[in-house]
């Protein structure tokens, strides 16, 4: 039986003559946390439409949950939960009143969830104060507590941190790793934070120009994230032989008069006294380690913001 919740396969979405979304194929495994990462335009929200409903691709397939079927699909979606914009939400009612006007839509009956709700996303103290009069911040909490209300398997969620402070945004990540943890709930998630989405996500998925350009999950992303020391020199033997000495656990690669170490266990300090004992003449020791989001700009090749 199949573990995916999401099976994508050569989707295509034009609109006009642009083609936002170009054969893009996915597969989604329950349980786990997909950090979506893009530059603005880049296809994100269209591909999460059409996921959810909102929009139809040009052409392709799509399984959710395994069914295939137009009509099964739309039945499925009762399974998700959706936060791309403020949608459905009243700008002239209460949190409390929208989250009653939302349970009415899904048909629940539990008043419990209001509170419950609300306190998870911490509005509880909005009292008579109407959504127009809401933060970006706010807004962004009440639309996270109206997905959460049906208990969704499958959350899918575009900039959920969006306006929210530091505080706010590490509630929110908490809040996910633990809906993740305690109810296996599977994430797709986009965020222009792209530290936050290291913190939470389990797997990574890169688009650029509507293709998906890079699949890759936590632990092999962070062996390339590791840290890299760069050691030049017209003595080389010198430089290997005091590593050595000292044993060297790192990944080494020689290319000429350079030495490339990476995620090795040696502090800067440390490898600074024992190149100082090799009495190797240096020409550079310098050491860099990459962030995720250094690895998304060199994956598109210039200096973009996902």
């Amino acid at each position: 039986m199949s573990t995916n919740v999401l099976e994508l396969k050569n989707i295509h979405k034009d609109f006009g003559t642009f083609r936002a979304l170009t054969d893009v194929n996915l597969n989604l495994e329950k349980g786990k946390i997909y950090g979506f990462i893009g530059k603005n335009g880049a296809g994100k929200t269209t591909l999460m439409r059409i996921i959810s409903g909102m929009s139809l691709p040009t052409s392709g397939s799509m399984a959710l949950f395994g069914k295939t079927e137009a009509g099964e699909i739309c039945r499925e979606r009762a399974r998700l939960g959706v936060m791309l914009e403020d949608r459905g939400i009243s700008p002239d009612l209460t949190a409390a009143q929208n989250l009653k006007a939302q349970m009415l839509l899904k048909g629940l009956h539990d008043d419990f969830l209001i509170r419950e709700m609300l306190e998870i996303v911490g509005l509880t103290n909005t009292g008579s104060k109407k959504f127009k009069e809401f933060s970006l911040g706010m807004k962004r909490r009440l639309t996270l507590a109206a997905t959460l209300l049906s208990k969704p398997e499958f959350l899918i969620l575009d900039e959920p941190t969006n306006g929210l402070d530091p505080v706010g945004i590490k509630d929110i990540r908490d809040l996910l790793l633990r809906i993740n943890r305690e109810h296996g709930t599977t994430i797709l998630i986009s965020s222009h934070i792209l530290r936050e989405l290291y913190e939470i996500a389990t797997d990574f998925i890169f688009i650029d120009s509507g293709e998906i350009i890079r699949e890759i999950s936590k632990e092999p992303l962070n062996k390339r994230l590791e840290s890299k020391t760069i050691i030049r020199s017209r003595e080389m033997g010198k430089v290997l032989d005091a590593l050595r000495k000292h044993g060297l656990d790192a990944e080494l690669t020689v290319n000429g008069d350079t030495i490339t170490l990476s995620g090795n266990g040696f502090t800067e300090e440390e490898l600074g006294v024992i190149l100082h004992e090799s009495e190797a003449v240096l020409l550079e020791f310098t050491q860099r380690r990459e962030t995720l989001e250094s690895y998304f700009i060199s994956l598109i090749g210039g200096n973009s913001h996902a």
